[in-house]
């Protein structure tokens, strides 16, 4: 509504510029009707306006052009003057005697200041060549640099190169001192199960020696007690130190694989923490 408000008022504006009658034209909300004939008589007024600005135009390029050809002729006819004026001296002063003398000296002259000029020439290329000499050794000082510092970039990387080698030799050695560890401490734990199996057979064994000896004792007990039994209760008294026998037998065997296993079991701890010290060796070199 705000847009079509100013419309309206621009076009209201723009008709009263043309002085018409308000009769022959009405305004709209988004166009402007005319009677017949008028929206021709304002066409022919556009085009006799378009007419006399494009007439303007024409008529100051002209003008331009006209004015920049006139300077380019003043300019013209002033080099011919002083082309003129110059062809005069010289006919003049064609025959003079000081005149000839100096076209004579001239040369001469000229060839005073061509060895200045040499000797300048020379002067020049000797700073050249001194400059070219400067620069030369320059580059070759720079070429040394350049080699020595590429050779000790060469030992640089060989050096990277054997330190890289030496971290994934010393990775590889970690994680195997690693496996190893995990292994003896499966192996130990393993030792410690089986121990504990032994000591417990061991009591149990030794609970019945007590008993076996305690069985024994009511046996000579009862022996002296009663003598008509005596040769009944002597041989179960000799079954009897026999199975204590082969207990105590079977005891001394089962301490000594305990006391085996110990040492074993003492040999692979001290195996692991030599394992375990290379290894916090190795981490304190790679982190290093």
């Amino acid at each position: 509504a705000v847009v079509s408000t100013q419309t309206t008022r621009a076009a209201t504006a723009m008709k009263s510029k043309l002085d018409q009658d308000a009769r022959l034209y009405r305004i709209g909300k988004s166009k402007i009707f005319f009677r017949a004939g008028v929206l021709a008589n304002l066409e022919s007024e556009r085009d006799e306006k378009l007419r006399v600005l494009i007439i303007g135009l024409q008529a100051m390029a002209r003008g331009k052009l006209a004015v920049e050809n006139y300077k380019k002729l003043i300019q013209q006819h002033k080099a011919i003057q002083v082309l003129q004026r110059n062809g005069k001296c010289y006919l003049k002063l064609r025959n003079w005697q000081w005149w000839r003398l100096f076209t004579k000296v001239k040369p001469l002259l000229q060839v005073t200041s061509r060895d200045k000029e040499i000797h300048e020439r020379e002067e020049e290329l000797r700073k050249v060549q001194d400059q070219y000499t400067k620069e030369k050794q320059t580059l070759e000082e720079i070429e040394v640099s350049l080699k020595k510092v590429s050779e000790e970039r060469a030992v640089l990387q060989e050096q990277i190169f054997r330190e890289k080698e030496m971290a994934a030799e010393a990775d590889d050695q970690r994680m195997r001192l690693a496996t190893k560890k995990a292994e003896l401490e499966e192996y130990i734990h393993d030792l410690e199960e089986r121990i504990d199996g032994e000591e417990e057979k061991t009591m149990k064994i030794v609970a019945e020696k007590k008993k076996m000896e305690g069985s024994l004792a009511e046996l000579e007990t009862a022996l002296a007690d009663e003598g008509n039994l005596r040769q009944k209760l002597s041989i179960e008294k000799t079954t009897l130190e026999n199975k204590l026998k082969g207990i105590e037998e079977t005891l001394s065997t089962r301490e000594e694989s305990i006391s085996k296993l110990s040492r074993d079991k003492k040999q692979l701890e001290d195996r692991l923490k030599d394992t375990s010290t290379a290894l916090e060796e190795e981490e304190d070199k790679g982190k290093s």
